[in-house]
């Protein structure tokens, strides 16, 4: 025991996981700005803060990070990891924010499905109120990874869109006020992508990727990095598919690239003791416009959207519109604005759907939203 502890300031800034016999978890995050740091201590152990091993880390920088790995865990193994700062007089900071490992649900490349040609994939929409609702597969999955997002805005109550007990027949979905409100919801249109988790190649060279990982108390932003590499940055749509948490949540992402993008789950502004342990999944599709199982996709970008409805033009200089009003789904790319918000949608249409992002107010009554990036997957077919 030591006699007094430093302050840490300390983000975990990469997460990756790759399975083979046994199980390595490597880690990144910045250096501590204290010129006497001697080490870095990378804790872990099977129970939430209850540590009973750590490997000691030495403090070289590379690229501007501290890098370190656990190896010879068991797959299939929940583990705890934190990282603490150990000082050349024998001082030890606090503990940093826990990260969790659940082997069974991050498989690596090894048994990671990668498939060229058709994907299956489903899409379809549904009217929810704050109750549970059912969705039923039309065809059967064997690990999918759901996108729901609400297209309509009937009741103004700031909301998000919940979904629970997702298998390989269908999952529930419900639309969940924020926690400072009655909770009542009037009726809004779900529209939701389903994606047999693995990485893709369509004919034209277009990527595509659909994973889940799990994460738990985030109060800061982590990372997550792709299975597959991308010429560019893709879209990335995210859902959180489970409900071990019934506070209200989003997921915020920003920095997205070609190998990855950071993550945070987000409570109302009024909660600052983080979330517990979700299951996130979602979507990576590069910027395109083609055919996918016989059916017409734009995925595309709009900029610059605040807390006022503005259009969002599906039609592509190589295509007209869709024949007809196509399922899509929405989601913020970008964290310019730090209090909790969602995207909401109203008006879809054969050329396109309106878009604002919607600040809860469980702290203050001010809602404006700095300009941020809004993602959009749009698939239509007879």
């Amino acid at each position: 025991m030591f006699g007094h502890r430093i302050c840490l300031v300390l983000f975990i800034l990469f997460f990756s996981c790759k399975v083979s016999w046994s199980m390595e978890a490597s880690f990144s995050w910045l250096p501590n700005s204290e010129s006497d740091i001697d080490s870095y201590r990378l804790y872990y152990g099977e129970d939430s803060r209850e540590y009973s091993n750590f490997i000691a880390v030495e403090p070289n920088v590379i690229s501007g990070r501290i890098n370190g790995s656990v190896a010879g865990l068991d797959e299939g193994q929940t583990y705890y990891f934190a990282v603490t700062a150990y000082t050349t007089g024998g001082y030890e900071s606090n503990y940093s924010e826990e990260i969790v490992v659940q082997g069974s649900l991050d498989g690596g490349s090894e048994d990671f499905p990668s498939n060229a040609g058709e994907i299956p994939l489903e899409a379809g929409e549904i009217t929810v109120d704050h109750n549970w609702s059912r969705v039923q597969f039309e065809s059967s999955f064997t690990q999918p990874v759901v996108i729901a997002k609400m297209i309509s805005q009937n009741d103004t109550a700031p909301c998000v869109v919940r979904v629970r007990n997702v298998n390989g027949s269908g999952f529930d979905v419900r639309v969940q006020e924020w926690d400072y409100l009655d909770g009542i919801h009037g009726d809004e249109v779900v529209s939701y992508f389903v994606i047999e988790k693995g990485t893709y190649e369509l004919s034209d060279g277009t990527r595509i990727e659909a994973d889940m990982f799990t994460t738990s108390g985030t109060l800061s932003f982590a990372q997550h990095t792709f299975k597959q590499s991308y010429s560019e940055a893709p879209v990335v749509m995210t859902s959180i598919a489970t409900y071990t948490d019934e506070q209200a949540v989003t997921c915020r992402k920003r920095n997205i690239d070609s190998t990855g993008f950071d993550y945070l789950l987000q409570e109302q502004e009024a909660n600052r003791d983080g979330h517990g342990q979700e299951t996130v999944s979602y979507i990576a599709w590069e910027l395109s416009d083609g055919t996918v199982n016989g059916l017409t996709y734009s995925v595309g970008i709009r900029k610059y959207v605040r807390n006022t409805f503005v259009w969002t033009d599906f039609q592509d200089v190589n295509r007209d519109a869709f024949q007809d009003t196509p399922y899509v789904v929405t989601d913020m790319l970008t964290a310019n604005g730090v209090d909790p918000a969602e995207i909401r949608c109203r008006n879809n249409s054969s050329t396109g759907i309106e878009v604002l992002v919607e600040e809860e107010a469980s702290r203050d009554g001010e809602v404006g939203h700095v300009p941020e990036s809004v993602g959009y997957i749009a698939v239509f077919g007879e």
